[in-house]
């Protein structure tokens, strides 16, 4: 018997941690193929994009366990940066639904009218108020969907480094550090 084992300790390839890690890999595994059957299915246009995203994935997770350098961070919020806005220039999102229904409320707040607070939407929904009067401001500096979708993807990017400074306070790890950032932004 060794050292570092009891009498009740079970041998290193029975321990809970590889089977917690194995089932982690597995449910992850099918969340991936159920994005990309999703995507698939939603925008069967664009499947060659949606497959491709796999390998470049792959990739991706290679690098976060093999990169050793101090430019991991400025190299990941470059990446989602380029990510979002190939995504706008290929997808052209147009406000559509509930973000339709704010950004017309928005172009009601800057004309200073404020009526659409009445409407069944911002009545069932009242904190989507806070979203509208964010919007106007935006917009008040330049009116425009363009200019909302760039507002947009410098925040979205902004959101994955304050991720990446979360999980650093929450594990010192590298490896995980860097793994848990490339599947924030997806």
């Amino acid at each position: 018997m060794k050292k570092s084992e009891n009498a009740f300790s079970l041998p290193y390839r029975f321990r809970i941690g590889n089977w917690v890690s194995a089932l982690f890999w597995i449910v992850f595994a099918f969340f991936v193929a159920a994005t990309l059957w999703g995507g698939l299915t939603i925008a069967n246009k664009y499947w060659g994009f949606l497959l491709m995203l796999v390998p470049v994935f792959l990739f991706l997770i290679f690098v976060s366990y093999r990169y050793q350098g101090r430019f991991f961070l400025e190299y990941l919020l470059g990446i989602a940066l380029i990510a979002r806005i190939i995504g706008t220039i290929l997808f052209h999102p147009a406000p559509e639904s509930d973000f339709l229904v704010q950004y017309h409320a928005a172009q009601s707040i800057l004309q200073g009218n404020f009526s659409f607070t009445k409407s069944t939407y911002f009545t069932y929904y009242p904190y989507q108020v806070g979203f509208s009067v964010f919007e106007a401001f935006f917009l008040r500096f330049n009116n425009s969907v363009l200019f909302l979708r760039i507002v947009n993807i410098l925040f979205s990017t902004a959101s994955v480094g304050l991720f990446y400074g979360i999980v650093q306070q929450v594990t010192k790890k590298r490896e995980t550090i860097q793994f848990a950032s490339i599947l924030y932004p997806r």
